[in-house]
């Protein structure tokens, strides 16, 4: 489906929420109740590995993160559009 080109402005103001996965664990549910502030959670990603950027449930893109004295950011090294082969 395409949308006619006056409908297009429209949907670009809409707002979405985006998460940043940095990885996974699987934790056996007695680890989790016993953790505190200060646990440790062992990810299935190296330091190194990229970030996946969900829109949705669904990835968008992917990035590293970056980090200065003031804040974290991310830094899209790929993208991927619904319906690209």
């Amino acid at each position: 489906m395409t949308l006619p080109a006056a409908d297009v402005p429209l949907f670009t103001e809409l707002e979405v929420d985006l998460a940043v996965v940095l990885g996974q664990a699987r934790v056996p549910l007695r680890e989790m109740l016993k953790m505190s502030r200060g646990a440790i959670i062992a990810l299935d990603t190296a330091l190194d590995d990229p970030c996946a950027v969900m829109v949705n449930g669904r990835m968008v893109a992917r990035g590293e993160v970056e980090v200065n004295a003031e804040a974290m950011a991310l830094a899209i090294t790929e993208t991927h559009r619904a319906g690209a082969a």
